[in-house]
C-alpha cells in the first residue's frame, strides 16, 4: 500500500495540492482581463488589473493567500463617514472584508482583502475560481465603499 501525502502530485486539474506563487500567477493569467504580473515574485507582490492594483501575498505559514486591493481617499476625508462606508460594506457581506487603515503619513487607505484558504492545498480548478472571485469582489468592495463615502459626503 502507498503511503498518501497531503501535497502529492496531482494526478489531474480535481487534485488539491500546494498553493505556490507559480500557480498563483498561473491563475491570475487565466483572467479575462489580462493582468500585469511583473510585479509578483516568489512570495508575492502587485498586480495590476485594468485601472486596478491588487497586492497578492500569502500569510499564516502560506496556509492563507491574500488579495488585498485599497482606495486612497483625499487626505482632508472625514475619518467617520470612510468608517460608516466600511462598516457598511461589512455589516450585509461576509467576503471581502473591508477596512481603513492609516499610512505612514497619517493619511487614509481603505482596503478590500479577500482571504483564501489553502492550507491544506487547492486543485487547479478551486484556485482557478477562487482568484477569479477574489478580484472583482475586491473591486466590488472598494467601489462600494466610494459610493457610500462620496453618498455620505453629499448628504451632509
Amino acid at each position: 500500500m502507498t503511503e498518501t501525502t497531503l501535497h502529492s502530485a496531482p494526478e489531474g486539474k480535481e487534485d488539491p495540492y500546494l498553493v505556490s506563487m507559480f500557480r498563483v500567477k498561473a491563475a491570475l493569467a487565466n483572467l479575462e482581463s489580462q493582468p500585469d504580473l511583473s510585479g509578483v515574485a516568489d512570495e508575492g507582490g502587485t498586480v495590476q488589473v485594468g485601472d486596478r492594483t491588487y497586492s497578492i501575498s500569502f500569510f499564516g505559514r502560506r496556509d492563507y493567500l491574500s488579495v488585498r486591493s485599497n482606495w486612497d481617499p483625499n487626505p482632508q476625508s472625514s475619518a467617520r463617514s470612510l468608517f460608516r462606508a466600511v462598516n457598511s460594506w461589512n455589516r450585509f457581506r461576509h467576503f471581502p472584508t473591508a477596512y481603513v487603515d492609516r499610512k505612514k503619513d497619517d493619511s487614509f487607505t481603505v482596503v478590500a482583502d479577500m482571504v483564501i484558504h489553502c492550507r491544506h492545498g487547492l486543485s487547479d480548478l478551486q484556485l482557478d475560481e477562487e482568484v477569479a472571485h477574489a478580484v472583482p469582489c475586491c473591486a466590488q468592495a472598494i467601489d462600494y465603499v466610494q459610493w457610500a463615502y462620496e453618498q455620505m459626503q453629499s448628504d451632509q
